[in-house]
């Protein structure tokens, strides 16, 4: 399996998750299969190193990932106006 992200997934008024998985099962509908004993649950899935391990402070941390597509997006920009 490509697990290249990871998710904190916390039941409501129980347990959390935290585990590795692919980015693409990170959506409501996928989560549910793949943990059908909870019923209602929120969760944060992330692909830089270590960070489901520490609390959401509510601001999204900037992925290596989305650096990269970024500054791939200004260059191809720059690239075709030249």
């Amino acid at each position: 399996t490509c697990e290249d992200s990871c998710i904190s997934l916390s039941e409501r008024g129980g347990k959390t998750i935290r585990q590795c998985l692919r980015y693409t099962d990170c959506d409501n509908s996928r989560l549910s299969q793949m943990f059908p004993a909870l019923s209602s649950f929120t969760y944060r899935c992330c692909s830089s190193n270590l960070c489901n391990s520490a609390p959401d402070n509510g601001v999204p941390a900037v992925t290596p990932l989305l650096a990269v597509a970024v500054a791939t997006s200004l260059l191809n920009a720059w690239w075709c106006r030249v």
